[in-house]
């Protein structure tokens, strides 16, 4: 598929809110093809096989890919999910595979982005050298890295008698973290704001950003607890290549970027859920990280040698994003499919199910029963989204209905009906409700179709939250025909 996708805000002047290209958004891609991605300067080969976007496949890898037409206006945040899945040969005794891959978030006007560093740089971070040109660059005007290291080496502070780079001083390489990186451009920046073990929920670091020190007490983002790897395969072998959700290996992240403040300065709320198998914990946790102002941490000007820096942090106007992944004398396979992309406070729908629809009788629902929609486009530290939002805020008139073609959800002609092989679906804007009427002798079992909506219109600086780019993702209507309702006969007010 080629689309055009920009979100962009194409001017500062006066008329800055009539000058928006809207998305096609919720935006998905499958990552089967290379449509739609760009490949960062100094990356090896991405490979595209039928299972995703391939991003590593043997030893020594540095690979990275970006959406090249997808631009997001920086201050509206985003909501990004995809699947990942690292497997394949290459591991030792002691390591299953290495090192791991990042979700990469960069200033949109870089023409010619350039991955960072190899192994332990995730392709994002930096690696200074003894000499300017075994030097590496970060990736090009980075501002934000969500990084899934396995082999457990990113978020350190790297020394080597050829190579440093700014980090954590760790005892000893902790396995298994998701570690978060921040802005920053050529030879400086890229500090760690957070690292995570997913092993030990107890094992875990967060940059103070006033004195430039790693607090290792703090509350942890899920209060039921987690211990689970990053990778499920320990054979090197690709028996979980087609992993799919309630599958041990199945890995699905979903990072939350969301606009918000903190003692009056602006900038994001960030959370990063992992469905592993089929479960999901939260591992980060409304982690702020600033858009503008000065940050304190400590920056490496030798092997061995730290020195107390300040930032100016700067958020750009769009952003970008990509994945990379790295490996090393340990490699193994790193796969990023099914990606998924929509704006913070478009309305959250969930999935709707009749488990005793008539057979024979027309059913009646609520088919927005589970849904909210939003007049305020910032996020409370802390809160579950759904909290912010009320089913007051849905434009009922916005409903649209799909029904399954080819295995693809398309919109129905006219949006308020939809007909498959059982019956004919109709919504009433008035009420949220939907009447399905079954066909004559219908002897199905159970019948699916879908719907999205949006917000009502609220203006709020230079965004409509009811604009179609905050169009909801897509729910499911689910009935199950259990009933033949006409065979309860009623007389005089009684049943038998």
């Amino acid at each position: 598929m080629k689309k055009k996708i920009c979100i962009l805000l194409c001017s500062l002047t006066f008329f800055s809110a009539f000058n928006l290209v809207h998305a096609q958004l919720p935006y998905t891609n499958t990552a089967f093809s290379i449509d739609e991605f760009g490949l960062f300067l100094s990356s090896g080969e991405v490979k595209f096989q039928g299972k995703g976007a391939e991003l590593t496949t043997k030893a020594n890898e540095t690979n990275g890919i970006f959406l090249s037409d997808l631009v997001l206006v920086s201050e509206r945040g985003f909501i990004l999910g995809f699947d990942y899945l690292m497997t394949g040969s290459g591991g030792s005794m002691v390591d299953k595979g290495a090192n791991g891959l990042a979700l990469v978030v960069f200033d949109a006007t870089e023409v010619n982005p350039t991955i960072g560093s190899k192994t332990s740089g995730l392709g994002y971070s930096y690696s200074q050298s003894y000499s300017s040109k075994f030097s590496v660059l970060g990736l090009s005007k980075g501002f934000l890295s969500v990084g899934f290291d396995l082999y457990g080496d990113s978020k350190e502070r790297l020394t080597l008698d050829h190579e440093f780079r700014n980090g954590i001083y760790t005892q000893g390489r902790q396995q298994n973290h998701v570690t978060v990186r921040g802005q920053g451009n050529r030879l400086e920046g890229y500090p760690v704001y957070l690292s995570q073990s997913v092993t030990n929920i107890n094992e875990r670091y967060k940059l103070n950003i006033e004195t430039g020190e790693y607090l290792t007490a703090f509350e942890a983002p899920d209060p039921k607890g987690f211990s689970f790897k990053l990778r499920e395969n320990n054979a090197n072998n690709e028996v979980d290549s087609n992993a799919g959700f309630g599958h041990p290996s199945y890995r699905r992240v979903v990072v939350s970027l969301l606009p918000s403040s903190k003692l009056r300065e602006n900038g994001f709320y960030l959370n990063v859920d992992i469905t592993h198998g089929s479960e999901t914990s939260r591992v980060v946790n409304s982690l702020f990280i600033p858009s503008k102002g000065n940050i304190t941490y400590k920056e490496v000007r030798s092997t061995t040698g730290d020195v107390l820096k300040t930032y100016r942090i700067n958020c750009p106007t769009q952003f970008k994003i990509g994945f990379t992944a790295t490996t090393g004398a340990i490699y193994q396979k790193h796969i990023v499919r099914n990606i998924y992309l929509s704006l913070p406070f478009a309305p959250l729908v969930k999935d709707v199910r009749v488990s005793a629809a008539c057979k024979d009788h027309t059913t009646t629902f609520d088919a927005l029963i589970n849904s909210v929609g939003f007049d305020t486009n910032k996020y409370v530290s802390g809160q579950q989204m759904e909290s912010l939002g009320g089913k007051e805020h849905l434009d009922l008139y916005s409903f649209q209905f799909l029904t399954q073609i080819d295995n693809k959800q398309i919109n129905t002609l006219e949006p308020y009906v939809a007909t498959t092989a059982a019956g004919r679906y109709e919504y009433n804007p008035k009420t949220g409700e939907v009447v399905f009427t079954p066909v004559k002798g219908m002897l199905a079992t159970s019948d699916k179709v879908y719907f999205s909506i949006k917000n009502k219109k609220k203006v709020v600086g230079t965004t409509n939250l009811g604009g179609e780019q905050y169009r909801s993702e897509i729910a499911a209507i689910e009935l199950d025909f259990t009933l033949n309702c006409n065979d309860v006969l009623m007389v005089n007010g009684g049943a038998f």
